[in-house]
């Protein structure tokens, strides 16, 4: 019986060890694995956080051209506002000019058509003046002519 026990404590002690060797290998070969695993994901993470902190240099990069782009656009759209402003000045100082000299002719027109007009009213008069003595003297013309014709005529009869 001492040998039973002596064997049954021998297959046991080695079913033991086997199961105690074989899970620390499996474990140690798990735990490899794991670290293995582990190392690798954080080589992946690094390798991401690398592409990332790229992506946003780049970004800063992008966004401190984009802010002087648009501090250029903004003076370039002054610097047209500006001109554009003194120039519509112009045009009104000019468009002002031309209107007053405009009103300055028209008054001149209207000076002269006045004028004018008076004049043909003056003329009018005169030739209607001129024509009625001009009956007239046509009229005193003929009187004399008859006279004379009839004086003559009588001083032939005499």
């Amino acid at each position: 019986m001492e040998m039973r026990l002596v064997l049954i404590l021998s297959f046991f002690s080695c079913y033991c060890t086997r199961y105690v060797s074989g899970v620390t290998t499996q474990s140690s070969e798990n735990a490899t694995v794991k670290e293995t695993d582990t190392i690798e994901e954080v080589n992946v993470m690094k390798d991401n956080y690398h592409e990332l902190l790229k992506r946003v240099k780049n970004n800063e990069i992008e966004i401190a051209d984009l802010k002087r782009r648009e501090q250029y656009l903004k003076n370039e759209l002054d610097n047209a506002k500006r001109h554009l402003s003194c120039q519509i000045e112009e045009v009104n100082d000019i468009t002002r000019e031309n209107l007053d000299k405009s009103n300055e002719t028209k008054d001149v027109l209207m000076e002269n058509l006045i004028s004018f007009s008076q004049s043909l009213t003056l003329l009018n008069e005169t030739i209607q003046e001129l024509s009625h003595r001009l009956s007239e003297n046509l009229r005193c013309e003929e009187s004399l002519t008859e006279y004379c014709n009839t004086s003559d005529y009588f001083h032939e009869m005499i």
